[in-house]
């Protein structure tokens, strides 16, 4: 009895610990910001804009927040070498520079908020590492910011106009680990910049209060943090109609082996043949690569009318979308060693079958819509650049 009690003791304590760590839950919130409105950038600034946005009203009205004194550099797809170029140029005429404020999560879109992708890859996110190595390169530590347009919603009465923007976020987490001197933040701004917005984002500029994370909207600046969530009694999820699974099984659901993937062994000898006959029913395994359009289109067409389904065999239900942690696609390398190959190779895997599934089940009223992602994106973590950005994109979706 001495040693039985003390080990129940320990075991309760360890058990109730367990039960505390469980309840633990965070997700992304924006809460606004008691701070000036007012303020104007001092010293000279650099704006690295993207050339095929120099003359668009947004680009404009974030200029005439930086200040007649602020300078302009228009970037049309330098490298890296070239681009280092580009800024000692202008540093020995203009320089050094208080601050860098990149446009260039922008490049490519055509001006609407929707994406552009090159070989795979959000061309800004592609971009901003160039940008982030080559003020390495040129030898200037005067701290980045990143602007992005329609990649974050500070609230629910709004949406996520341009998620592949939300790549730059990611990646400016980890580039903030990796580079902290060189690094200032992000800012997403609205759609439309109004006189308003820009004298916010003028005021966050010149005083950044200690904020690295921030959202200018035209009634309130706001800043990104982990809040904590009530725990609550998990709910078991009960799905009706067809449920999509891509990349992995879900736990809740009838899961069967992801589309292109083999089972590893069959089932075995021992299993009786009614139950191995009823999960057959419940489930159908259909080979297929995620991120191919014909695939999926078939994937789509290829079940029967029937309840739970719509006139011409369209799943009704759930999708959801995971890259299991051992099947995924990983190029770890520090900001300053990343490619645009090195990017493709981590989008390719995450990002485009996630946009893929999206788009082919977007007109389908589903129930659920599930992807799953990683925390990098939301605190970074060093070498892994590509795959904050990448996560980022899927929670911005």
């Amino acid at each position: 009895m001495l040693r039985v009690l003390p080990a129940l003791r320990d075991w309760r304590r360890k058990h109730g610990d367990q039960a505390t760590v469980d309840g633990w839950r965070q997700r992304i919130a924006w809460r606004p910001l008691n701070r000036a409105t007012a303020g104007t950038p001092a010293g000279t600034w650099l704006a690295v804009v993207p050339a095929d946005h120099a003359g668009h009203p947004w680009t404009t009205a974030v200029l005439t927040a930086l200040g007649t004194g602020a300078q302009l550099l228009e970037v049309a797809g330098q490298d890296r070498a070239g681009l280092a170029a580009a800024l000692r140029a202008r540093l020995d005429a203009d320089g050094p520079f208080t601050g860098v404020v990149s446009l260039l999560a922008v490049a490519g879109e055509p001006g609407d908020g929707t994406g552009a992708l090159a070989g795979g890859v959000p061309v800004g996110a592609a971009l901003t590492a160039t940008l982030v190595q080559a003020l390495g390169d040129a030898g200037t530590d005067a701290p980045l910011w990143c602007l992005t347009r329609g990649a974050a919603a500070v609230s629910p009465a709004e949406t996520v106009a341009a998620p592949l923007q939300a790549a730059v976020h990611g990646l400016g987490r980890v580039t903030a680990l990796e580079h902290p001197r060189r690094w200032g933040g992000t800012v997403d701004l609205p759609l439309a910049v109004d006189a308003r917005t820009a004298e916010r984002l003028a005021a966050v500029l010149a005083d950044p209060e200690g904020e690295d994370q921030l959202a200018v909207r035209p009634g309130a600046v706001f800043g990104r943090r982990l809040a904590a969530v009530r725990p609550e009694t998990p709910r078991d999820w009960k799905p009706t109609g067809t449920v999509l699974i891509t990349a992995a099984p879900a736990p809740s659901a009838p899961a069967p082996p992801p589309p292109g993937r083999r089972r590893s062994t069959p089932p075995g000898p021992a299993q009786p043949q009614r139950t191995r006959r009823a999960r057959r029913r419940r489930t159908r395994r259909r080979p297929a690569r995620a991120g191919r359009r014909t695939r999926h289109h078939r994937l789509r067409h290829r079940r029967p009318e029937g309840p739970g389904r719509r006139p011409g065999g369209h799943p009704r239900g759930h999708a959801a979308h995971r890259r299991h942690p051992h099947r995924g696609v990983l190029d770890d390398g520090v900001v300053d060693a990343l490619t645009p190959e090195r990017f493709a190779a981590v989008f390719r895997a995450k990002v485009t079958s996630a946009l893929l599934l999206d788009e082919l089940t977007r007109a389908h009223d589903l129930e659920v819509f599930a992807l799953f992602s990683s925390a990098s994106a939301a605190v970074g973590n060093p070498g892994q650049g590509t795959y904050a950005a990448a996560n980022a994109v899927l929670d911005a979706l």
